[in-house]
């Protein structure tokens, strides 16, 4: 039926006449029948069809209402049961908009576990919860090439400056070589003219943190430009050596082109920083953050803004830097949507190996956590 095919398109792929072919079918349904015709023209551009088998559970009591749905043909039982108790699991997102939004994000290419520096890089693996990410730890396993460049040169100049990094007692314990946000924030300010607000130097600081440059001493907080004690990993790992002259002179030669890429970076993981935040914990100018963010995702172009907000209250940040990673097996149970926004995921399916090649923009999962069926 020509309908059915206009209407299995993506939102964004659907032209005047699927829309024209789509409003003509919904007219003829009791219930919108009477809409405007300019009300079916916006509904004819964002709904979908759903050929459900016996048995499928479209949504359970309780569950926050997600959609308006027609029955074409067929029939649909109501069924109502005891309120179900209120400790559940991930209580908090399961009564927001979807159980679990979660932004995959491949970290892609530039990792480089080996990089080519003055001094090597951490050897130790890092911690990436996906399940419960926490924004004080490291997004990769080991800092890329470029990061380590920067976070070298910008460690040497500190050192050479003598300023800032410097022992401190935190809890009767001596730690070596740290200093405060506020001061770290303080010093970055300096550097140069096109840091022009504290938070964009706090966010520049977040993208060394991010990649395990540097860390919160006692690995609770991400990085805050407050009176937090912040150190970079050399120190945490009990270097001694003091910068040489020609390592000051080559950081000197460096700096501007590494707070070139501070700035550039900072952005983009002050965003990740506050996707890793529990839902409970973004203030209202993270949650802000976030939606400008979603306005520019494809795969959501077909929410309304409202939808959007919602979305930001629940939607994670999820990194697998390391290619082969398994996000979930054919059969699980559907949690997540999952929007693609940097890399690639092959979907294999058990006999015939792999059927397709997800891209950046690309988004999956959506069906299996609406429809509550296994994937």
């Amino acid at each position: 039926m020509e309908w059915i095919t206009a209407i299995d398109k993506r939102p964004c792929d659907r032209n005047v006449k699927d829309v024209e072919v789509i409003a003509v079918r919904l007219r003829r349904i009791e219930q919108l029948g009477r809409l405007p015709n300019s009300v079916l023209q916006q509904l004819a551009l964002c709904a979908y069809y759903e050929d459900l088998e016996k048995g499928v559970t479209v949504f359970r009591q309780g569950d926050t209402g997600k959609c308006w749905y027609a029955v074409i043909t067929g029939t649909l039982e109501v069924k109502i049961t005891q309120p179900e108790s209120e400790t559940k699991k991930n209580k908090e997102l399961m009564n927001d908009l979807v159980s679990s939004c979660k932004l995959k994000n491949g970290f892609g290419p530039g990792i480089n576990p080996k990089p080519q520096m003055q001094q090597s890089s951490p050897t130790r693996r890092r911690s990436i919860s996906p399940v419960h990410p926490n924004p004080a730890e490291p997004i990769t396993e080991t800092p890329s090439a470029a990061m380590s460049r920067v976070g070298w040169c910008l460690r040497t100049l500190l050192l050479c400056e003598n300023t800032c990094l410097k022992d401190r007692k935190v809890s009767g314990k001596l730690v070596r070589r740290c200093a405060p946000g506020t001061e770290l924030v303080d010093w970055l300010l300096q550097q140069s003219p096109g840091i022009h607000t504290r938070v964009q130097a706090a966010g520049m600081w977040q993208a060394l943190l991010e990649e395990g440059i540097i860390s919160h001493v006692n690995k609770e907080q991400p990085f805050k430009d407050k009176c937090f004690l912040y150190r970079f990993w050399q120190d945490e790992e009990g270097a001694t050596n003091l910068p040489t002259v020609e390592d000051i002179n080559t950081a000197e030669e460096q700096a501007r082109e590494a707070v070139a890429t501070l700035i550039q970076r900072g952005p983009d993981a002050m965003l990740r920083m506050i996707l890793r935040k529990q839902s409970h914990e973004r203030t209202a100018d993270d949650l802000e953050t976030i939606y400008e963010e979603l306005l520019h995702i494809r795969a959501l172009s077909h929410l309304s803004n409202s939808v959007k907000r919602e979305l930001a209250s629940v939607i994670v940040f999820e990194a697998h830097p390391k290619a082969g990673s398994v996000l979930f097996h054919q059969g699980d149970e559907g949690r997540s949507w999952y929007i693609i926004l940097r890399g690639s995921v092959d979907v294999v399916i058990h006999g015939k190996g792999t059927v397709t090649t997800l891209q950046e923009g690309d988004d999956f999962g959506k069906l299996a956590l609406i429809n509550n069926a296994p994937r």
